[in-house]
């Protein structure tokens, strides 16, 4: 009796993982990250599901260098700036392959954004109240882009 060639088993599913519709499906942090990276692991509700969004609500997508708010480390992260129903909301990951989700923000009119570069880098400031963003963008043409984005997203 000859037996039938082993049929592969399905890839796994990729955390990003474009259908036909374009959607993009992230993942949460861990509990151990959280506690590691001083997130509060145990402040945000545990049955909040991590967001999925269509690709046709990202207005801007790509790496920057973030810069922590204990030790002003410089960190590569992937950012999306997508449309919500009222708002528009700047999330950024691990990597792109992985949308393993670090953090996210609504942007509105209670924010505010600064042009803070320095000689050879090109570097935004994000503000809402007391607490700031800043990320530095690798090139002139990017730094352009997100900086507009950011412009229309604050208005």
């Amino acid at each position: 009796m000859a037996s039938e060639p082993a049929s592969e088993p399905p890839a796994a599913a990729t955390p990003r993982d474009i259908s036909g519709e374009g959607v993009y499906v992230t993942r949460k942090r861990s509990i151990f990250s959280k506690w590691l990276h001083g997130k509060g692991a145990f402040s945000s509700p545990a049955n909040q599901p991590a967001p999925v969004f269509r690709s046709a609500d990202v207005i801007q997508e790509g790496y920057m260098l973030k810069q922590g708010s204990r030790f002003r480390m410089l960190t590569k992260r992937y950012f999306i700036l997508r449309l919500e129903e009222k708002h528009m909301t700047l999330g950024y990951y691990t990597s792109k392959e992985a949308l393993v989700l670090c953090s996210e923000t609504p942007i509105g009119p209670g924010h505010a954004l600064y042009d803070i570069s320095v000689e050879g880098h090109h570097r935004l400031e994000l503000r809402h109240g007391t607490t700031s963003l800043i990320v530095e963008v690798e090139t002139e043409a990017d730094f352009v882009k997100w900086k507009n984005c950011l412009q229309e997203a604050v208005r």
